[in-house]
């Protein structure tokens, strides 16, 4: 298949060029309108998906903004506090899992953090 663009001249030398090989010679006019009408289709579809995507970041973005509150120095950020809670949750809970497990009585032996607060509540329970 040889794709060139529209001209007597070149086409002439290709069509001299094709005979020397003594092969079959279609024409298919046109070809080239339909091929930049689907590009610039596809064009305009990466263009509006470019556009979803940007206005779908803003929004996320103001989502963020208004769950978070209004942050300063004196309140701090919501966001921030929820995921130093999440970190913390899960170290309690990972430490927990490695305790092991004694057969005879049912309890859990290991070290575990607890904070000083209830340090006489947890000697109590134990």
């Amino acid at each position: 298949m040889v794709v060139y663009q529209d001209g007597q001249m070149i086409k002439d030398r290709i069509q001299k060029i094709c005979d020397s090989f003594m092969g079959s010679r279609f024409e298919i006019n046109n070809l080239g309108d339909k091929l930049f009408d689907d590009l610039d289709r596809v064009r305009r579809e990466i263009g509006d998906s470019r556009g979803l995507l940007r206005t779908s970041k803003d929004q996320l973005k103001q989502y963020l903004i208004s769950i978070n509150g209004d942050c300063n120095e004196v309140v701090p950020s919501q966001l921030e506090v929820m995921h130093n809670h999440v970190v913390a949750e899960k170290a309690i809970y990972l430490v927990i899992n490695q305790l092991q497990s004694r057969e005879t009585s049912g309890n859990f032996v290991g070290f575990l953090w607890a904070p000083i607060e209830i340090e006489d509540k947890i000697r109590e329970m134990l």
